[in-house]
């Protein structure tokens, strides 16, 4: 499978009812740019034992929280990662997500 059908071709989307900001921003993200912040989040949770949450993932990608914890959703949608049901503190204290590799991902 190459990579552009593993991530779903890269295009970003924005609703009609989406600011215009939005908008703006699917536009940027459209292409390459999106598919690799999804191997980023992706790569991150695989380096840190196939579990993550959202602030290890963007500890370990390197990139921004509002850039790559949008990327969660996406593979989840895509069914590269699930929730496993558990949860641990972020680094505020609040608990979050323990994302895992779907099976045949690793």
């Amino acid at each position: 499978m190459t990579q552009m059908k593993l991530f779903g071709g890269g295009n970003a989307h924005a609703r009609r009812s989406d600011p215009s900001t939005s908008k703006e921003a699917a536009k940027v993200l459209s292409g390459t740019n999106a598919t690799k912040l999804e191997e980023k989040a992706l790569n991150a949770i695989r380096c840190n034992g196939g579990r993550a949450i959202a602030d290890e993932v963007e500890r370990l990608s390197g990139e921004r929280w509002n850039s790559i914890t949008p990327r969660l959703s996406s593979l989840r949608r895509k069914g590269m990662i699930r929730d496993s049901g558990q949860k641990r503190p972020g680094a505020s204290g609040r608990k979050q997500i323990v994302w895992e590799l779907c099976d045949g991902v690793g």
